[in-house]
């Protein structure tokens, strides 16, 4: 019968979503607290937004310079503070961070005791934004790390990465431990 809708409607009606493919790999691991599911989760909200918002940067009226410089002294677009903002708050609401590190921000961003949780999330929100005006790719690029701050120059820590790659289409390319997916 769902064959026969599919066929219908002309669309898949049970796709596999990436929420969905994470929860599924989840349950392959019986010893899985969820908490890097939550970490995946948020960064697949987050990259939707900043996602939309590049798209309707112009209509938005995002392009153009926030009037502040970044800690490598470079001027702040518009998106890049929006980026920012939304992967900040959507990692602190994963209850699954315990300390955030942006390109975008001199000092780490530490987490409220109540929200912590054991990952350290190292990212640039949008990479190459000072291309958007030209219509050039512009990326998104983390790192998870597992442990204390003292852990974070430890590759072995290191138990994921992501980036997002945005060409005609929008492209994410996750990896955790030894697995490695492109969407």
């Amino acid at each position: 019968m769902a064959t026969r809708r599919t066929s219908m409607y002309g669309m898949e009606t049970d796709a596999m979503t990436l929420q969905r493919f994470v929860l599924n790999e989840q349950r392959k691991f019986p010893s899985a607290t969820g908490d890097l599911t939550n970490i995946l989760t948020s960064l697949l909200t987050a990259f939707k937004a900043i996602s939309s918002a590049v798209r309707k940067a112009g209509l938005a009226q995002l392009y153009g310079i926030a009037g502040e410089t970044n800690v490598q002294g470079e001027e702040v677009k518009k998106l890049d503070v929006l980026s920012n903002e939304l992967m900040i708050n959507m990692l602190k609401s994963s209850y699954a961070a315990c300390a955030l590190i942006s390109e975008e921000n001199e000092n780490v961003i530490e987490i409220d005791e109540s929200k912590q949780g054991k990952y350290i999330v190292t990212f640039d929100p949008l990479d190459g934004s000072s291309n958007i005006d030209c219509l050039v790719s512009i990326d998104f690029k983390l790192v998870i790390s597992m442990g204390s701050m003292d852990n974070l120059k430890d590759r072995e820590a290191i138990i994921g990465s992501a980036a997002r790659l945005r060409d005609a289409v929008d492209r994410l390319v996750l990896w955790v431990d030894v697995l490695a997916f492109n969407y």
